[in-house]
């Protein structure tokens, strides 16, 4: 009898109680990701604000600087806008700092026109509209060239 008082010592509801299971696991926190960080959307931003920025082929970009722009075509639409009045459509677009509100801008500077005459040669191909550029100015819309739109912003015919 005393080995099975023993076994009983051993099995007792104390020790049972006594007993805990190893702790779980610690969850740990995930890192946030923050993506105005990354590489990428640091360039595409910078890119959108006119700033010097490092393209992804690793070629420096220099940043967006007014000129004032005196020569554009034959119709002088350059002499319709002062040098205050294209800094300041320079800057607006610039600061801006989002590309598609920037979009937005260049399209609601755009006037598609139907053709008023055709002159259509052999081989050529015939256009039904063309496009008008406008820029408002102290709230009145000024027609300009494409040449003096782009020159004026920096921006390329592509992009």
């Amino acid at each position: 009898m005393s080995e099975t008082s023993d076994l009983s010592d051993f099995r007792s509801d104390d020790d049972q109680s006594e007993y805990e299971p190893p702790p779980p696991p610690r969850k740990r926190k995930k890192k946030l990701k923050n993506e105005n960080l990354w590489k990428k959307n640091v360039r595409k931003l910078k890119r959108s604000l006119g700033e010097e920025y490092t393209s992804a082929r690793g070629k420096k970009v220099s940043k967006k600087v007014f000129k004032h722009v005196t020569t554009c075509c034959s119709k002088k639409c350059c002499i319709k806008l002062d040098q205050n009045a294209q800094r300041r459509l320079f800057c607006d677009f610039w600061n801006i700092g989002d590309k598609a509100h920037q979009d937005s801008l260049l399209l609601s500077c755009l006037e598609k026109v139907s053709k008023l005459r055709e002159n259509v040669g052999p081989g050529k191909l015939k256009r039904d509209n063309q496009w008008k550029y406008f820029l408002t100015v102290d709230g009145l819309k000024i027609n300009i060239c494409r040449k003096l739109l782009l020159s004026l912003l920096k921006i390329s015919e592509n992009g």
